[in-house]
């Protein structure tokens, strides 16, 4: 029998058998970790094949080189301008006798709208802000939304039905002290997938903050990557599981750094 007769009846099978070796069961037990409820190990292999199939269609030096300025600040601004106006033109330009049509790109309408003046606000507070990224005592005026309301804000703007997962870009943009030996971390984050597929339209980055993160662990020292991945799986009872991937120069996902809910 010729290998490719061997290879291609393998593929034929229904079940395969396949060695846990100390390396590989210690990566599946990671991602295992971030799965809500008692996940088996083929629960942790199907989460890899997810995480491995979807594309991070941002590359990671367009994230390291994202930080906020006010000419970008201004351009961003500039861009939710010229989609409102857009969407304000096609209500316009809609059949007057499309009662239905006019309603729904009016809602959509209003939902960008509101959108847009929530980022505008956070946009133009971040912009004021110094992103000071060394630890220190000085308080410093809040700019970012906690991440537990930036993803119930996102699934309710991406409509019915609610997401079960979602993939974001982060890229750090300072740590501080919070209390004691906890420290809060900002990120700016964009979804990049949705329930295992691509999003079909990139929003904007958000500035997102992670609060009380124990300083010795080694989730406190996500700043030391030039971005991370942050895999978010709804749990039943409404809170947020999120797990945290090193992101390698390619884009591809590595080992989970940390995880905590939201």
């Amino acid at each position: 029998m010729t290998n490719e007769e061997s290879s291609g009846s393998r593929w034929d099978q229904k079940q395969v058998s396949v060695w846990l070796t100390r390396r590989r069961k210690e990566k599946l037990q990671a991602l295992a970790a971030s799965l809500p409820g008692a996940p088996t190990p083929i629960d942790a292999i199907d989460k890899a094949l997810e995480l491995a199939t979807t594309p991070l269609f941002v590359p990671a030096s367009e994230i390291d080189a994202a930080r906020e300025t006010r000419e970008a600040s201004a351009e961003t601004i500039a861009a939710i301008g010229q989609l409102e106006a857009r969407l304000l033109a096609a209500l316009s330009a809609s059949d007057k006798n499309a009662d239905q049509t006019a309603r729904q790109i009016h809602d959509r309408v209003e939902r960008v709208h509101e959108i847009a003046e929530d980022m505008r606000a956070m946009m133009a507070a971040a912009v004021d802000d110094d992103f000071d990224e060394e630890l220190g005592g000085q308080p410093r005026e809040a700019s970012a939304v906690s991440i537990g309301d930036w993803l119930r804000a996102t699934a309710k703007a991406l409509g019915e039905p609610t997401p079960k997962s979602m993939l974001a870009r982060a890229a750090w943009r300072s740590k501080t002290r919070a209390s004691g030996t906890f420290v809060s971390m900002d990120f700016l984050c964009q979804i990049v997938a949705v329930d295992g597929a691509r999003a079909q339209s990139a929003a904007l980055p958000s500035l997102v903050r992670v609060e009380l993160i124990e300083a010795g662990s080694p989730l406190s020292r996500l700043d030391s990557f030039s971005a991370v991945c942050f895999s978010c799986s709804l749990s039943p009872s409404g809170s947020w599981q999120i797990a945290a991937h090193s992101i390698d120069k390619q884009g591809k996902l590595g080992a989970v750094v940390g995880s905590f809910a939201a």
